[in-house]
């Protein structure tokens, strides 16, 4: 459409205000993550409110950010979803579908950093299940 509208060959009309929508304000809360939800939910939820609000679930009741992630919708995974697993040098959480595979997170009170750093630094982290976010 663009190539065309540049060599002048669309002709602009007005848009039909009847068939006008208004999209609501985006709140805060919109980026609680819900487990239950499948991976490329989450994922286009991820990728939809960064850098704002954000997206966030709760682990050992303080909030962790989840700042970027990549979804595995074709992967079965037994567990709760919200739990974390290790998958070789990678850290994924099961979701309702599928597997989320976090990159980068942001604890609460922390600077951003790689998924596996955090898990490094606390091991209890593999096997927690992660709470939703609202």
């Amino acid at each position: 459409m663009l190539p065309a509208w540049l060599r002048g060959e669309i002709t602009p009309r007005p848009q039909e205000e009847r068939l006008a929508t208004y999209a609501p304000p985006i709140a805060k809360d919109a980026g609680a993550i819900r487990w239950g939800r499948s991976a490329l939910e989450i994922d286009r939820q991820i990728r939809a409110f960064t850098p704002w609000p954000g997206t966030y679930c709760r682990y050992e009741d303080a909030l962790l950010k989840i700042l970027s992630a990549l979804p595995w919708p074709d992967v079965k995974q037994e567990g709760v979803p919200g739990t974390v697993v290790r998958l070789g040098g990678a850290i994924g959480v099961i979701t309702g579908q599928g597997l989320l595979i976090l990159e980068k997170v942001q604890p609460a009170g922390k600077r951003p950093m790689a998924a596996q750093d955090f898990a490094r630094g606390r091991p209890e982290f593999i096997g927690a299940i992660l709470q939703d976010g609202a």
